[in-house]
């Protein structure tokens, strides 16, 4: 499984923005920070999401609109 932070804009994530590695491990993620990271060619203009994104199934996990 791959799981990344995906940036999208109009929750188009299967044409999304990769900010991340795989998050996928083996141990849980407890009191640490997990950063997403923007392409440098890419600025926030081209997101206004951003999700825990399934990359082979194409789900989200969870994801949250920016206002």
């Amino acid at each position: 499984i791959d799981v990344r932070f995906y940036g999208a804009d109009n929750q188009d994530f299967d044409n999304g923005i990769t900010m991340s590695e795989n998050l996928l491990r083996s141990d849980a993620y407890e009191s640490e920070e997990v950063f997403a990271q923007l392409p440098v060619a890419n600025t926030l203009d081209d997101i206004d999401r951003l999700s825990v994104w399934c990359v082979p199934v194409g789900l989200s996990f969870g994801d949250g609109v920016f206002e």
